[in-house]
């Protein structure tokens, strides 16, 4: 008989020793084909005291459980929205023309889309985006799209930024400065 290892251990076997990033693609992958569910890599985790990560990979499951597509994606919910107090968006929210779109501010009427490589690189594929934020325009949507230099070396400032714009938009509320010593919110 032959031995089998399960996609959830195969999932936690490939990110072993990997970086967090990594073990992000690997997991967010894994529940977006609908191959396994972020329940069942949970119960996998708790089964794996040494797995590299294991204590962040908890907030991973519970990032990619919320919305979360991509390692892109959960630094853009923890390193500019949550950290900056900016609101929550809805993740992976339905659009005109049968589009989703990663974060919708839906009262202010702002979609911020998280671009990777991999995703967007091609021609078509920016021409799709290009529709797409074409079409959110027709319904007075504005799409803000930010790439990973954005939301991995420079979060504060794009977090700055979508402040100033949700509150063009109606937003009352105000960003704060995150735990970081050179926040530009601190310097602004």
């Amino acid at each position: 008989m032959a031995h089998r290892i399960s996609l959830d251990d195969t999932v936690f076997d490939l990110a072993q020793g990997a970086s967090l990033d990594t073990a992000v693609a690997l997991i967010a992958k894994a529940c977006q084909t609908g191959r396994t569910t972020v329940h069942n890599l949970r119960l996998t985790l708790q089964r794996r005291p040494d797995q590299t990560h294991r204590s962040d990979l908890s907030e991973v499951l519970d990032d990619i459980g919320a919305g979360a597509e991509s390692s892109g994606e959960r630094r853009y919910l923890r390193d500019v929205e949550r950290a900056h107090g900016l609101p929550a968006a809805r993740r992976q929210a339905p659009g005109p023309g049968r589009t989703i779109c990663d974060n919708d501010y839906e009262e202010q009427r702002l979609k911020v889309e998280v671009d990777g490589r991999l995703g967007h690189a091609s021609w078509p594929a920016q021409q799709k985006d290009g529709r797409r934020d074409r079409t959110n325009a027709t319904y007075e949507w504005l799409t803000v799209r930010v790439h990973w230099h954005d939301v991995a070396v420079t979060p504060c400032v794009t977090a700055r930024d979508l402040a100033v714009i949700l509150n063009q938009r109606g937003w009352q509320g105000g960003a704060r400065p995150c735990r970081r010593c050179d926040c530009a919110l601190r310097r602004s």
